[in-house]
């Protein structure tokens, strides 16, 4: 009777932590999310997503400023250059930025590459800078975007780091300077074709 009663705690002990398990699992998951990222992402998601207001963003030049509506709806492609100006990690990446936007074929017109120049650029060597690239949009941040960005990412911003942006101004991933073109494309094809906006 005893040892009946035994196995029957055991039984019962066992159906509890079969029925838990799959709970704690989500839980799990649910506080650590990066471990999901890892698998499905080649870029830093950012949790939780930064909202930019795009009010704060001002077109730098001209061509710019005729343009800066072509930021909403679209997806983005943000590179942030500080006052330090734009060197080699920043230019790569810029040129990066350009082949992964013809390299989403049918889905190119879906995204846009921003260029977000600090305070201590100067207007007219910039846009004499990137003359030749025609579709970059060259913007002005205001008072807190820079720090938000940093903040998003727990660090100071990089020369050559860029960010994923949604249509409606959520920053979504970030990658480092360095990074590899064909691992973006990646993750933007699999963010176009989920999302029906854009």
């Amino acid at each position: 009777m005893s040892e009946s009663k035994t196995t029957g705690r055991w039984i019962l002990i066992l159906i509890f932590f079969i029925c838990a398990a799959p709970l704690l699992f989500a839980w799990l998951l649910f506080q650590n999310p990066q471990w999901l990222s890892g698998r499905t992402n080649y870029g830093n998601l950012i949790i939780p997503a930064a909202p930019i207001d795009r009010s704060k963003l001002s077109g730098f030049d001209a061509f710019s400023k005729q343009n800066l509506n072509e930021m909403k709806g679209h997806w983005m492609l943000l590179h942030v250059v500080t006052d330090q100006g734009c060197h080699k990690e920043c230019k790569e990446s810029l040129y990066k930025t350009k082949q992964i936007r013809l390299m989403l074929n049918k889905d190119l017109l879906r995204l846009r590459r921003v260029l977000m120049l600090d305070e201590g650029a100067d207007e007219r060597q910039a846009g004499d800078r990137w003359r030749d690239d025609q579709y970059l949009l060259r913007v002005r941040p205001g008072q807190g975007v820079i720090e938000l960005l940093s903040d998003a990412i727990g660090q100071p911003l990089e020369e050559g780091t860029v960010f994923v942006m949604d249509p409606f101004g959520n920053v979504l991933l970030w990658y480092p300077p360095g990074f590899d073109p064909y691992g973006v494309k990646k993750d933007l094809k699999r963010l176009l074709s989920v999302s029906q906006i854009g």
